[in-house]
């Protein structure tokens, strides 16, 4: 079987989002931890022994097993802000992470950080400008075709139009 138009495109491409279907896209760094004994709060500040540091984000604590109580908790969190990041990773294997409230020792990252993206992204091979934004290409058709017409209908007389009698 031969594919037609397809391309793999390049890992290190840089990525938009579409100005009509793209939304608000972010990045977020998602943290598996073990052996929890306080739990950080909303906007806390986290750094690890290495000095990356990143922000947890609200509503993002997930506990797998164990609790904060017995200090054994489990589970993954979510960072924005994040500084350290390297190849998309952030931390290292087993190191201890403290927090601007929290204190010292809090929890233990288990493995490292990952980078994830949230939102429609396009590589900006797959995009277009246009009048200043980014637009994905059925997009771009749309946004170029409807000024056409816009165009198109100021040179219409208003006989052409039907209004005058």
């Amino acid at each position: 079987m031969q594919l037609k138009n397809f391309r793999i495109t390049n890992r290190r491409e840089k990525w938009h989002t579409c100005a009509l279907c793209g939304g608000d896209a972010y990045k977020r760094i998602q943290v598996k931890f073990t052996s929890g004994g306080t739990e950080p709060e909303e906007d806390e500040v986290i750094t690890t022994a290495s000095g990356a540091t990143g922000i947890v984000t609200d509503t993002t604590i997930f506990i797998t097993s164990g609790s904060w109580a017995g200090a054994d908790a489990e589970g993954y969190l979510e960072l924005s802000g994040a500084t350290g990041v390297s190849d998309e990773l952030w931390g290292v294997d087993e190191e201890i992470v403290s927090g601007s409230v929290g204190g010292a020792d809090m929890f233990t990252l288990d493995g490292q950080g990952i980078e994830k993206a949230y939102g429609i992204m396009y590589p900006l091979s797959h995009l277009s400008e246009y009048d200043g934004k980014w637009y994905c290409l059925e997009h771009l058709r749309l946004k170029a075709g409807r000024d056409e017409l816009d165009e198109a209908m100021v040179e219409i007389t208003e006989l052409e139009r039907g209004t005058l009698p």
